[in-house]
């Protein structure tokens, strides 16, 4: 299985499965009047001790139950390892009910020496929970390896692309929190990891969310929600939630001064492979409405939010058969 626990949404690729949840949590003090899905998640028993006997509820209920006091995976880069194991049950959750998993991970962090035995302690080993009203799952969990971001989305890009195998690549992951430039050699080494001083798309939504013209029309004087905006954006539709605003002209207004900036320090960090190298977008900020406008020479893959999981879920085959 591949696994991307991003900041803004929990990726996992599985076979012919896939499923992806935002990357919030929310632990549950006592129980709900209703069961809100397979998403409201009771750990039984298990490797991780300190979850035993407790509930919780990851992606959208956890918004839903406490829309200011749920945990952001996005609020803290240490989140994602802490609250990997949460974060991948979660997700595991959207998919087809199983009673016994036999999983074999692989995952990807931004900073692997500092993360890495974390990730093992919090994931491997035997959970028993249960998914909403289902009967009790088995999970067994080993981790086949850690890779640093964008090593998944590379293999993509040459598996989906072959024509690209021996060249120089220059992939520019569009994350939530971060962006990163990222070069390999022809071999498929990393070369260089470079993150921009600048912010990921959160800091996009941020700004819409604190637009003069949203904040008027919401009248409470408060910024708006940043789900409402992402949903919003990811379905181009631009519309604000479940009321008849669309911000779409406040999008491109600051979407134009957010990707300048940014291409900006991307052509900075990679000047000295400008002539050399093939560039690619990747990453779910790569699929932002506009960007082809803006990006020239690098060219954004097809379904490049997905490039990180699907590379990753190819690297757990290859430990696997070995």
């Amino acid at each position: 299985m591949g696994v991307d626990i991003g900041a803004g949404l929990v990726k996992v690729s599985a076979g012919n499965s896939t499923a992806e949840i935002p990357s919030k949590l929310l632990f549950l003090n006592k129980s709900l009047p209703e069961c809100l899905g397979s998403s409201q998640i009771w750990y039984e028993a298990g490797n991780a001790k300190h979850l035993i006997g407790k509930e919780f509820l990851v992606g959208e209920p956890a918004q839903w139950k406490a829309p200011t006091n749920h945990i952001k995976l996005s609020d803290n880069p240490a989140l994602k390892s802490e609250y990997a194991l949460e974060a991948l049950l979660g997700a595991i959750s959207k998919l087809p009910y199983r009673q016994k998993w036999n999983l074999s991970l692989a995952i990807s962090n931004h900073n692997r020496k500092m993360f890495a035995d974390t990730l093992r302690k919090n994931l491997e080993g035997e959970h028993i929970v249960k998914f909403g009203d289902s009967d009790l799952s088995a999970i067994y969990i080993s981790v086949a390896g850690i890779y640093p971001e964008g090593a998944g989305s590379y293999l993509s890009a040459i598996s989906l692309q072959p024509g690209l195998t021996g060249n120089l690549i220059v992939g520019v992951d569009f994350g939530t929190s971060t962006i990163i430039c990222q070069t390999f050699s022809p071999h498929g080494k990393m070369l260089f990891h470079q993150p921009l001083e600048l912010g990921g798309v959160i800091e996009l939504l941020n700004a819409i969310a604190t637009d003069d013209k949203l904040v008027r029309c919401l009248g409470t004087g408060k910024p708006g929600n940043t789900e409402l905006i992402r949903r919003g954006i990811i379905s181009r539709n631009f519309k604000y939630g479940n009321t008849d605003f669309n911000f779409g002209d406040i999008y491109q207004a600051h979407f134009k001064y957010w990707i300048s900036d940014r291409i900006r320090l991307i052509r900075e960090a990679c000047r000295e492979w400008e002539n050399e190298a093939i560039f690619l977008a990747w990453g779910g900020g790569s699929m932002l409405p506009g960007m082809e406008k803006y990006l020239g020479n690098i060219k954004i893959l097809p379904n490049g939010g997905w490039a990180n999981a699907l590379g990753l879920e190819l690297m757990a085959k290859s430990k696997v058969a070995k």
